[in-house]
């Protein structure tokens, strides 16, 4: 009994080994994507097709003033910040289902800090390997700022 109890300890402590440097993997690939999205200069969320937030950038929290983890989870349509969500619902409905390759619009908003802006917003599905649309990007950031990505209004 004790050689089993001795084993299945052995066994046990394998397991964990392996699951910190998973987890150690996991960390650093998350610290690799926040670095590349905050790179990006302009605001990005990631969301489901439910539309709840799955990632929120920090140029989304500049903008805006919330931080990744008051939002993230929640329903992006329901957000009440500066950026007119409502007038973004039928875009991002045409993305998710698939209708719309890429979406672009420009619309009214206010920072954080109460500066008015017009804020150009992009929305493109979010898809698996295989083609299969699970969610959609939205990139966002004032028009006037220079540079904004590719194809921008």
């Amino acid at each position: 009994m004790n050689e089993e109890l001795h084993s299945t300890n052995e066994e046990l402590e394998a397991m964990n080994d392996e699951q910190r440097v998973r987890t150690a993997e996991l960390d650093r690939l998350n610290l690799f994507l926040e670095g590349i999205l905050g790179s990006l200069g302009v605001g990005v969320v990631v969301i489901d097709r439910d539309q709840r937030i799955q990632v929120w950038n920090a140029s989304s929290h500049e903008l805006w003033g919330l931080r990744p983890e008051e939002v993230e989870g929640t329903s992006f349509t329901e957000l009440d910040i500066g950026l007119p969500v409502e007038r973004l619902e039928p875009m991002l409905r045409d993305v998710l289902a698939d209708d719309l390759e890429t979406a672009e619009t420009v619309v009214s908003a206010v920072t954080r800090r109460g500066h008015g802006f017009e804020c150009w917003v992009r929305a493109m599905p979010l898809r698996t390997p295989a083609g299969e649309n699970y969610g959609a990007i939205l990139l966002m950031a004032d028009k006037d700022s220079e540079p904004l990505p590719t194809g921008s209004a």
